[in-house]
């Protein structure tokens, strides 16, 4: 809990210093540290699988992931809740794709914590239990492509001056390339470079 709220705080803090209104600092806080522990969560299998320094972390997966997907929910309501958005504007088509892509993380996202249980386990088998919970890499795909729809003018501008850090937003989804191309080597060595 402490762990979420540190990063909740420092997501605040850094948007505190860019001109938007506190409900839009507060929307982007919470979709940047969902997705982050989102990425933390999934990316624990590849760190554990390749460095011994991780294996402890592993029993914070779960949570990671469900405090992940519960921020993410909260961004949707949020951005649902506030008076600037609307259905209409949603879909409307420079959003759609945006909308889209925030739909199918959400689903899959909701579908993930749904399952996290031992019921689900064994109603599904570990074989098909574990199949599902990989789809959080799509997830995961689909949620920076959202944020790079939604967040590509500010990092333009970002890019023309730099004088401070990169917006968080990139970073975010840089942390989300980052954990779908570590689960691509985990595959990779596990299906190629695996001698039993």
């Amino acid at each position: 809990m402490v762990f979420i709220g540190s990063v909740l705080y420092i997501l605040m803090a850094d948007a505190v210093i860019t001109p938007l209104p506190w409900t839009q600092v507060v929307n982007d806080a919470l979709a940047d540290a969902g997705l982050l522990l989102i990425c933390a969560s999934m990316a624990l299998s590849g760190l554990c699988y390749f460095w011994d320094f991780a294996d402890r972390y592993i029993i914070y997966r779960k949570h990671l992931g469900l405090w992940g997907c519960a921020l993410i929910v909260a961004h949707g309501g949020w951005t649902l809740a506030l008076p600037q958005y609307s259905i209409a504007l949603l879909l409307q088509p420079q959003n759609i794709r945006a909308f889209i892509f925030a739909v199918i993380a959400s689903i899959i996202l909701l579908m993930m914590a749904a399952i996290s249980n031992r019921y689900a386990v064994t109603e599904l088998g570990g074989r098909w239990w574990r199949r599902l919970l990989r789809l959080g890499y799509v997830a995961i795909f689909f949620g920076a492509w959202h944020a790079l729809i939604k967040k590509a003018p500010l990092w333009a501008m970002w890019m023309e001056a730099p004088l401070s850090a990169p917006p968080l937003s990139l970073v975010v989804v840089l942390v989300s390339g980052m954990t779908i191309v570590l689960r691509i080597a985990l595959w990779i060595h596990q299906t190629f470079y695996r001698h039993d």
